[in-house]
Formats: C-alpha cells, sequence, structure tokens
C-alpha cells in the first residue's frame, strides 16, 4: 500500500464514516448485551438486564488483551456464574455462540444464492455442503442420543468432578429445547444483529468507494467471521479477519489503499470495545445480585432442573 496514495484514499472518503463506526460499534455491542440477557432469561426470568449489560461491556474490555474470539464469552459467563447458576450461565453462553453461528451460516447461505450466477462452477454445491454441514453439528449439540458416544469415551479421560461439571453445563443447553418459541426467537434476533452488522459494513464501503457491495458482502463477511472463530489466534481474530478482507476486497475491485481505509475503520472499533467498560469498572456495574434467600438469583429453570435431577 502507499502511503501517499492511502491519504488521497482517506481524503475521498465520505466524512461521516467515523461517527458512523463508533455509533455501529457500540449499538451492537448494545444489541449483543440484549442477546446475551434475553438467552438467561430463558433460564432464569430474575436475571438483571443492567448486570447483563455491564457483564458484556466488561468482558470486551478485559477481552482486549487475551487471544482468541470466544475470550469474551468465557469472562461474560464467569461474570454471570456469580448472579445466577454456573450451569445456566455457561448454557446460555453456549447457547449465545451456537445461535450466532447458525445465523452467520443462514445469511451465507441466503448471500451465495444471491451470487450464484457470478460464482464459478461447482462453487455452489461445495458451499451448499459445507454449510449443510455446520447446521448438521449446530442440531447435533441439542441432541443427547448423538452425543452419548463422546461422552463414553470422555468418562475415560475426564475426572469426575470436571465430568459432572460438563454434565450440568449440557443439561441447561437441553432446556433450551423445551422452549421452542423463546429459541426461535433468540435465533431470528441473531440474524437481525448479524444483518445489521452486514449492512453497515455494506455503508461503510459504499463511503470509501461509492459502490454497493451488499450481496458479495452478504455472502463472504460470516464465513470470514466462521473462520476467525474456528482460527482462535489473536486477540478479536486481529489480523486473521483483515487478511480474508484484503482478498475479499481486492476480487471486488477495491484497491489495497481503500482496504486499507476500511480495516482502519475496524481497528478503531477495538480500543471502542476496550473503552466501553471503563464506565462499568468505576460504577461497580456488574455486583452480583442476591435473590431473597441470599444465594444467587435463580429462576423457572432452577438449579435442580439444571442440573437434571
Amino acid at each position: 500500500m502507499d502511503l501517499a496514495q492511502f491519504q488521497g484514499a482517506v481524503r475521498q472518503a465520505a466524512w461521516w464514516l467515523v461517527p458512523l463506526t463508533i455509533g455501529v460499534q457500540y449499538s451492537a455491542m448494545l444489541l449483543q448485551a440484549l442477546r446475551w440477557w434475553l438467552t438467561q432469561k430463558v433460564l432464569v426470568p430474575g436475571v438483571s438486564l443492567r448486570a447483563s449489560v455491564a457483564q458484556h461491556f466488561l468482558a470486551n474490555t478485559y477481552a482486549a488483551a487475551i487471544p482468541g474470539v470466544l475470550a469474551p464469552d468465557l469472562l461474560r459467563s464467569a461474570m454471570a456464574a456469580r448472579q445466577i447458576d454456573p450451569a445456566a450461565s455457561w448454557g446460555a453462553a453456549w447457547l449465545v455462540r451456537l445461535t450466532g453461528l447458525l445465523a452467520w451460516v443462514l445469511l451465507a447461505g441466503a448471500g451465495v444464492l444471491l451470487l450464484r450466477a457470478e460464482l464459478p462452477p461447482r462453487t455452489l454445491e461445495t458451499a451448499g455442503a459445507s454449510l449443510l454441514v455446520l447446521l448438521a453439528l449446530v442440531l447435533v449439540s441439542f441432541s443427547k442420543k448423538a452425543t452419548r458416544p463422546c461422552r463414553r469415551w470422555l468418562v475415560r479421560i475426564v475426572p469426575g468432578p470436571l465430568l459432572l461439571w460438563g454434565e450440568r453445563i449440557r443439561e441447561a443447553v437441553y432446556q433450551y429445547r423445551r422452549r421452542k418459541r423463546a429459541l426461535a426467537g433468540l435465533l431470528v434476533l441473531a440474524v437481525a444483529v448479524e444483518l445489521a452488522l452486514i449492512l453497515a459494513s455494506a455503508v461503510t464501503v459504499y463511503g470509501i468507494c461509492r459502490a454497493w457491495r451488499l450481496r458479495p458482502l452478504l455472502a463472504f463477511l460470516p464465513l470470514i467471521e466462521i473462520v476467525v472463530v474456528v482460527l482462535p489466534l489473536t486477540p478479536g481474530g486481529l489480523g486473521v479477519r483483515e487478511a480474508l478482507l484484503a482478498t475479499l476486497f481486492a476480487r471486488l475491485g477495491m484497491t489495497a489503499e481503500q482496504t486499507g481505509v476500511f480495516v482502519a475503520l475496524g481497528l478503531l472499533a477495538l480500543p471502542l470495545r476496550a473503552l466501553g467498560g471503563i464506565p462499568y469498572i468505576f460504577a461497580g456495574g456488574w455486583t452480583p445480585l442476591r435473590g431473597a434467600g441470599g444465594g444467587p438469583v435463580s429462576g423457572a429453570a432452577g438449579q435442580d432442573r439444571v442440573a437434571g435431577r
């Protein structure tokens, strides 16, 4: 990338891209925090919205220095486990990740179908088969019969207390099968959030090069996110995501300098996420709630039912 041409690309970009990036970043964080709260609420109706939002923003702040895209999920669940039954907390974390993955699969499938006339031969069949495999893996996680062989193997190598803890989380995940309407609503919300982010990316590209590229972004941005999750090599997928975006944008006809502007705006999101939790650190916004009996909040899902007793 030529520095002088990059500066020219910056000057040619729309002035509203920076405020758009800031607004989209914090709006997305709020929507993701809402997803986190609603997912917990299915099993624990008494969970606090304020605490769930604080957990999400704090987790993104601490995860800025931890490798792996899953770091925010782990930190957020550990915080929530101080308020509700830990099995329900970790089960909710698993479901948030599953519905997000399923949303990416559905959006990528829709994007590939829209681009089918422009793709090389056999690409549609290959992509469709890959997406169906991912979809099958997501659905298998809700089946005790399908996961029972894995349990028999794990019994031989995993210590008893750790295996029992995993069983409690497994049972919490299965509780969602009884809440099909809530599960469908969580999936619709996940699809809406991811689609909004793709639309924001399309608007950003338009602000950089004055070209509307929604269809290819709809097809490939979800696939890039799936790859970043599968290869958790850096904090937030930093570097891996940008390399894949550079390849995609080159095929879309964008120059290296225009791609650099997009990547620079994406990098701006990292300090924004890190700063998002600062107010909660000073406010003590995730202090554990306590029920009337002095124990962690539990609801209709209850600890006994979550544990399968």
